[in-house]
């Protein structure tokens, strides 16, 4: 009954001592004071009346008032600019060019720290309220973050911001300069602009006020943006403004913390070849004002941003090294410029170079040549490197526990190192070698367990007696394994001599991860042409000249006419405009394929590139240097691709690509492909398409087509399908699941077979005709030439554990790399390298013996993540190590702890673990299969493993 008394109208009395409110039109002509122009803004003037109090500050800003200075009246108009008149009137000033000074004089009103915090402050009251409003309300009452979004992405596009705001902070004082420039710091470069924008630009679209994304928004974005303005200011900066340059340090320091280091540090790379004369002193002046341990974790990433970006993966070929590449000698010239004479980089980059920290120096030779180039003047520092190098290539716990790829890099460190002090200070490196340290460590390499390790032994060994040694009394070992190519490589390594050269050298065209940055709505497909209808239609008067047919009764009857050319089905379409006579043709060059890719504007175009990209890199593989030349800029350009059209078969025909990709340069592709997995920015979907592209190359390398995988499934009875959207995001999401599947069927069913015979009788009762034996032969494939053992260990194997190792020692297990997301997939990926490679590898011992223990130390998060895909990845990793190992013996006598460890682990999982479920049951059936894989081999070399302790 209450809403039938609602009052219709209101009405206030006023007695006669009270007035009312005047209007502030009237006074916009007598604007004469900060306090008038707070009046003003206050009761919702109109456009003219803005005008005018906006031009009033920019007169006051030098003389009495400044607003860009702190102060209780500058705080109350920011915050009445902010709360009220940009959403009046931003609207207004966008669309309309004549009033363009007014916009920039307001942008100009937030040019400060007060004016920024207060935009900033503004959005999160606004994010606040709309938290506190329900769902029939969302959306309602939050236009105004659009007008205050693109207030701030005009205010901070200009990258001269920051120095402008320098120069206000200057002018504030020796007691407030510090205070707001720490202000100004921590609202900069914490995230806050970007955590705060994301979050109301997610509301925005999620309510459909707001379509297209902010740069604002994005983290890599917002971050080029920032070290473009630190470039920026250092450009102006004089070498002499001490203050400047510790802000400078200051605000370098905290953007590090932003979660883009990498892309701050590569941005402030590609700066310096445009200014290497001014900026590159300035640059190191940067880094020398933040603390030691920041500088250290600086030049780290510089090297991480010169491999990713810069030095790309150089074939091991021994002409390769006997020329220096530009890019080499452009890399140690901006090493040499930004370390200069600074002690405390150039200790800490020998620590990077035998500590092999960051893990790029592991992966990247073209990096180790450039941080020894920018070394060769400092004969201490390179004598440093050598002794130290020699001592952990030849420590017996590094040889036993360290990843083969860290031995490797360890080996051409050594081995770039002699060289250099061979040519230098010969008589030291002669003492070095003729010490113990050496001769221990070649005694160490020799008795290693693994074939690898004792290689590189008898390779540096070989190769410092060369250089030492008189010609009679040099160390020769006869073995082929030393006569290959790859063992002439690592001899070649003693004689590079590279020369620093010039920062103009770095390439200006790097290689980007991501398309470009415009992103455009979602188009839908083409949709196809309607058909004409078969009913005539209705006729219609012409008017104007007509066409008349003359018939002539007198023609030949032999002359055959021609037939009537085919109908354009683009004719038929009933709007005119929608005709599209400039379709894009088949591609016949990568160079077409990379422009096609980054076209973001046409969808033909770019749907073309991307269904012919697989086809045209098969079809250019081997003819030509096409696919070697761009192969990393292609692969970069594949892993980043986004699906900006919605296309239907995106994910496949990406996934196609990037394994004829790994086909095709499995040498140059798959190392590439692993730097990005473990350094690239990319997201877990971009990493699993990754994995799966490493791992299905590989088995087409090694001979398996995968056709049953690849081919499509059975339609589903209905009722057993997905709806079409939810179709579309889950179906062939993970073709590796679709293979490792199967694997897992061929290894579990013969153990079922032989319990069903085992509970069924004894086998001698089993009787097959020779006919059945027949079919079996039939079946049986043909052994085929595995191309991936010769490459497995080297290019997949050996960099995807190596760079796991190094990401445990930098983040342990709050790495995203133990995320359930993307732990099963990189499980299930070694696990297809191995089986893939065979059990006749070369490569086999070494890497049974790195998965072993890796898989061993994943044991303890798999269970306690409580994840089922973690678990199933494990034990069937578990299960692919025992059946690839053929030599049993072997496995005894050399991994008796880790056996007797995974089967105790197995037969807890198999303990623990209820059923009922599928997903339950086939964890427990895999770890059963691991449990008797185990049990086999325990049982029948028991007495070698045991060893004496049986008979007593």
């Amino acid at each position: 009954m209450d809403d039938f008394l609602r009052p219709v109208q209101t009405t206030r009395l006023l007695s006669k001592s009270s007035t009312p409110a005047k209007i502030p039109v009237t006074q916009a002509s007598t604007v004469a004071s900060p306090r008038d122009v707070l009046t003003v803004l206050r009761e919702s003037p109109d456009i003219d009346t803005v005008r005018k109090a906006l031009k009033f500050l920019q007169r006051q800003s030098n003389d009495v008032f400044n607003l860009k200075q702190p102060g209780a009246l500058a705080a109350q108009i920011l915050h009445v600019l902010a709360s009220k008149t940009v959403p009046d009137f931003w609207a207004l000033l966008e669309s309309d060019d004549s009033l363009k000074s007014t916009r920039t004089a307001l942008v100009a009103c937030f040019d400060s720290v007060s004016g920024l915090g207060a935009l900033v402050a503004r959005l999160k009251v606004l994010i606040t309220a709309h938290k506190s409003l329900g769902k029939e309300d969302e959306g309602r009452g939050f236009s105004q973050a659009q007008s205050l979004i693109s207030l701030l992405d005009e205010l901070l596009r200009p990258e001269s911001f920051v120095g402008d705001v320098w120069k206000t902070v200057a002018g504030a004082g020796k007691t407030q300069q510090p205070i707001l420039w720490r202000e100004f710091v921590s609202l900069v470069a914490s995230g806050r602009i970007v955590s705060t924008v994301a979050e109301a630009d997610a509301i925005l679209q999620k309510s459909g006020q707001r379509t297209a994304d902010t740069w604002l928004a994005s983290g890599s974005a917002y971050a080029k943006w920032l070290a473009a303005s630190l470039a920026a200011v250092a450009d102006e900066a004089s070498s002499d403004d001490a203050e400047l340059w510790m802000a400078l340090g200051q605000m370098f320091r905290k953007s590090l913390s932003l979660g883009y280091s990498g892309v701050i540090i590569e941005e402030l790379l590609q700066a310096l070849p445009l200014k290497a004369d001014s900026l590159l002193p300035k640059f190191g002046k940067m880094i020398g004002s933040i603390p030691v341990y920041d500088q250290r974790s600086v030049l780290r990433l510089v090297l991480s941003a010169l491999a990713l970006h810069h030095l790309g993966i150089q074939p091991r070929e021994t002409d390769v090294l006997k020329t220096t590449p530009w890019d080499v000698t452009g890399s140690a010239a901006l090493l040499r410029g930004i370390i200069s004479d600074d002690a405390t980089l150039l200790d800490a980059l020998v620590a990077c170079l035998t500590q092999l920290v960051p893990p790029a120096t592991t992966q990247s030779v073209g990096l180790q040549r450039a941080a020894l180039t920018a070394l060769r003047d400092d004969s201490d520092r390179m004598e440093t490197v050598l002794e130290k190098s020699l001592e952990r290539f030849g420590d017996q716990l590094f040889i036993k526990h360290t990843p083969i790829i860290e031995q490797e890099a360890t080996a051409q460190i050594l081995l770039l190192s002699a060289g250099y002090i061979h040519r230098r200070n010969p008589m030291f490196l002669f003492t070095l070698v003729k010490s113990s340290m050496h001769t221990h460590g070649v005694s160490n390499r020799l008795s290693a367990g693994s074939p690898r390790a004792r290689w590189l032994g008898m390779i540096v060994a070989m190769k410092i007696s060369e250089m030492v040694d008189k010609p009679d009394a040099r160390l020769v070992f006869t073995d082929e394994s030393l006569e290959t190519p790859e063992a002439e490589w690592y001899q070649a390594l003693a004689q590079v001599d590279d020369k620093p050269g010039s920062i103009d050298n770095i390439r200006k065209a790097r290689v980007e991860p991501t398309v470009p940055k415009v992103t455009p709505k979602k188009r839908a497909p083409p949709v196809a042409p309607k058909q004409q209808s078969k009913q005539p239609k209705s006729s219609t008067q012409i008017t104007g000249p007509r066409i008349i047919e003359i018939v002539d009764e007198d023609s030949d009857d032999d002359l055959v006419p021609y037939d009537k050319p085919d109908s354009d089905p683009e004719d038929s379409d009933d709007d005119p405009t929608m005709i599209q006579r400039n379709k894009p043709r088949a591609l016949v060059y990568i160079r077409d394929l990379l422009a096609g890719l980054r076209d973001s504007e046409s969808y033909d175009r770019h749907y073309l590139s991307l269904s012919t990209a697989a086809p045209l890199i098969r079809r250019k593989t081997g003819f030509g240097k096409e696919i070697s030349d761009h192969a990393e800029e292609l692969t970069s350009l594949l892993v980043g691709l986004h699906d900006v059209f919605d296309l239907p078969d995106f994910a496949k025909l990406r996934q196609a690509a990037l394994v004829a990709l790994v086909v095709a340069l499995p040498d140059i592709v798959g190392p590439y492909l692993v730097r990005s997995f473990f350094g690239g920015d990319y997201s877990l979907q971009q990493r699993n398409a990754i994995l799966a592209a490493l791992g299905l190359g590989a088995r087409e390398l090694a001979g398996f087509t995968d056709k049953e995988e690849g081919a499509p499934a059975a339609p589903a009875f209905p009722s057993k399908r997905l709806p079409a959207h939810l179709e579309k995001l889950y179906s062939d999401s993970k073709p590796v699941d679709r293979v490792t599947a199967k694997l897992e069927k061929l290894m579990v069913e013969p153990l079922a077979l032989n319990a069903a015979d085992q509970m069924s009788g004894p086998n001698v009762l089993k009787v097959r005709t020779f006919s059945s034996r027949m079919e079996v032969e039939k079946k049986r494939k043909k052994p085929i030439p595995n191309a991936l053992a010769r490459v497995v260990a080297r290019d997949f194997f050996f960099p995807l554990t190596g760079g796991w190792w190094a990401n445990v020692q930098a983040h342990g297990t709050a790495s995203m790399y133990f995320s359930p997301h993307l732990l099963p997939a990189y499980l299930r990926t070694l696990a297809l390298l191995i089986h893939a490679s065979g059990p006749s590898t070369v490569m086999l011992p070494e890497m049974t013996r790195e998965m072993w223990e890796l898989l061993l130390s994943v044991r303890g998060p798999a269970v306690s993540s409580g994840d089922v895909g973690v678990l199933e990845g494990l034990l069937f990793a578990f299960l692919t190590l025992l059946e690839v190992n053929e030599d049993k013996e072997r496995l005894a006598r050399e991994h008796a702890r880790e056996l007797l460890e995974t089967q105790e682990w197995a037969k807890g999982v198999l303990e623990g673990r209820a059923g009922g479920d599928e997903e339950g049951e086939r964890v427990r059936m895999l770890a059963a299969a691991v449990v008797v894989r185990c049990h086999e081999v325990v049982e029948k070399w028991q007495r070698i493993m045991l060893g004496d302790m049986v008979d007593m």
